[in-house]
C-alpha cells in the first residue's frame, strides 16, 4: 500500500515507536520506521476478528498498550498486539448499555484509566472494561446538568482533575463523581464560537480551547476567556 496516495484521518506514535495511521476507506495502517514495513488491517466480512469499518478517526494506546481505533461508521475497535485481533464495540438499539452510535469523533482515557467515548451526534460513553457494557450521557433541553450538546468532539481532563467536555453547544465542566455537567460556558460567556473541536493545557493551567472561529484561551479559576 502506497501511504502517500491514501486519505490520511489520523497519525499516532505507540509506546514501542510504531506509527499507526488512520485513512478514509482504506483501514488502519501500521507502519515500523527502523524496518520500514508496512502493515494494513482491514475490514474483512467472514472475520468478527478484523477491523470494524475502514475509515478512522481516532486512534489511542491505553495504559494496557492497548490501542483503541474510533471509526466513522463501525464503532469502537480494541485491539490486541500479540494477538492482532480486534474486538468490536457497537450500537445495539436493543441494549441501553451498548456503545450510543457507531461514528465516534473522540476516545479519551483518564488518569483513572477509564476510557470515554465521544460520538458525532448521540452523546458522550463511559466503558466499564470489566463487562464491556458503557454508560451512556446525553443533551436533556430539561436538565440543565446534562451534556450541552450530543456531538462529543473533544474530552479533556486537567492537571487538577477537572474534566472538561467540548460539545457543539460550548464547554462543559463534567463531575464524574455525581456524573453530571456542573457548569456550561458558551459564547455567552465569553467563547468565540460555541463549537469546541480541541482542549489543551498548559503549564500555568490555562485551557486552550480550538473553536470554528479561533483559538480561545480559558482561565478555569476567574472563569475567563
Amino acid at each position: 500500500i502506497d501511504i502517500s496516495n491514501d486519505n490520511l484521518t489520523a497519525v499516532y506514535e505507540d509506546r514501542l515507536g510504531l506509527i499507526w495511521i488512520g485513512t478514509r476507506g482504506t483501514g488502519l495502517i501500521k507502519y515500523d520506521p527502523d524496518t520500514e514495513q508496512i502493515t494494513n488491517y482491514r475490514f474483512v466480512d467472514t472475520n468478527p476478528h478484523s477491523l470494524s469499518y475502514d475509515s478512522i478517526v481516532n486512534i489511542l494506546e491505553d495504559r494496557t498498550g492497548t490501542l483503541w481505533i474510533g471509526t466513522y461508521g463501525g464503532g469502537l475497535n480494541a485491539f490486541d498486539r500479540d494477538t492482532e485481533r480486534f474486538t468490536r464495540y457497537q450500537h445495539d438499539p436493543s441494549d441501553p448499555h451498548s456503545l450510543s452510535a457507531n461514528v465516534i469523533i473522540s476516545v479519551y482515557e483518564d488518569r483513572a484509566g477509564v476510557l470515554w467515548v465521544g460520538t458525532i451526534s448521540d452523546g458522550l460513553n463511559k466503558l466499564d472494561r470489566e463487562t464491556g457494557e458503557f454508560i451512556q450521557y446525553r443533551h436533556d433541553a430539561s436538565d440543565p446538568h446534562s451534556l450541552s450538546g450530543d456531538a462529543i468532539a473533544s474530552i479533556y481532563e486537567g492537571r487538577t482533575g477537572d474534566f472538561w467536555i467540548g460539545t457543539p453547544s460550548g464547554l462543559d465542566k463534567f463531575d464524574r463523581q455525581s456524573d453530571r455537567v456542573v457548569r456550561s460556558y458558551s459564547t455567552k460567556q465569553g467563547l468565540p464560537d460555541d463549537t469546541v473541536s480541541g482542549i489543551l493545557e498548559d503549564e500555568q493551567g490555562q485551557l486552550w480551547l480550538g473553536t470554528q472561529n479561533g483559538l480561545s484561551r480559558f482561565d478555569p479559576q476567574t472563569e475567563s476567556f
